[in-house]
């Protein structure tokens, strides 16, 4: 299987995962469900002009982490690639509905959607070990 659809079909089956983001020597950690799998990409989407997407302009490596099982967590990092696409925004709007409550015109809110571009990935054992999968 591919490595990327291989991390997209972890992340899928993860309760959660989380972007986090390094700000000096603080983690900005911030829980999200938000993703599409299009292009042998990896998309992930955030509130546009929120807090989130003003640090990853100003910090843009980032990672994110899922724990998969037990005993192992997939860390998946690179640098912040935003994509303008109104058609995706659409797509898990109509797949999350309960979205539609904070991403519509009233609100004034949409989201901003990025991939990661040079990713790495690992594989994360409890016991310390660490396996790179991509």
């Amino acid at each position: 299987m591919d490595p990327i659809l291989s991390i997209s079909t972890m992340l899928n089956s993860a309760d959660m995962f989380y972007i986090t983001i390094v700000n000096g020597h603080k983690p900005f950690v911030m829980p999200t469900k938000i993703k599409l799998f299009r292009n042998n990409r990896i998309l992930f989407a955030v509130e546009k002009y929120s807090y989130e997407h003003t640090l990853m302009i100003e910090r843009p490596r980032l990672s994110v982490v899922a724990a998969i099982s037990h005993d192992r967590s997939l860390i998946y990092e690179g640098t912040v690639a935003f994509v303008e696409d109104e058609e995706l925004t659409r797509v898990i709007l109509r797949r999350v509905p309960d979205l539609k409550r904070y991403y519509n015109e009233l609100t004034g809110k949409t989201l901003q959607w990025f991939y990661l571009s040079n990713p790495s990935a690992y594989l994360q054992y409890t016991i310390g070990e660490r396996q790179r999968i991509l």
